[in-house]
């Protein structure tokens, strides 16, 4: 999905936000990608926010790719929410409340 040299993952990452804020009876009907298509639709509209999505270098691509392999199923994802309310500067920094794993979406 993603270019080796990072120049499309804040696409990927946008489309994947739209397709998760888009019931899957209308994904045809807005033009959500056929790789995106299998994603869950997640309601409460943690997904509606900005499509704006920052920019990833090659390393930032990397350490998802990495991340994206480790074995997330013995984290408590409480401590995501924790970690953003106990620090405002990287809650401003990015604006997602969620982390997904990511690496069949970054590979080519």
């Amino acid at each position: 999905m993603s270019e080796r040299d990072a120049s499309n993952i804040h696409d990927v990452i946008a489309t994947l936000f739209r397709t998760m804020n888009t019931p899957r009876d209308e994904r045809a009907y807005v033009g959500i990608p056929r790789w995106a298509a299998e994603f869950p639709y997640v309601n409460g509209a943690l997904f509606s926010c900005s499509d704006e999505v920052p920019r990833f270098s090659r390393i930032a691509r990397s350490y998802l790719l990495h991340v994206g392999n480790l074995d997330w199923t013995r984290i408590n994802p409480d401590i995501f929410g924790s970690r953003f309310r106990l620090s405002p500067k990287m809650k401003n920094a990015v604006s997602w409340e969620c982390i997904i794993p990511v690496s069949p979406i970054f590979s080519r």
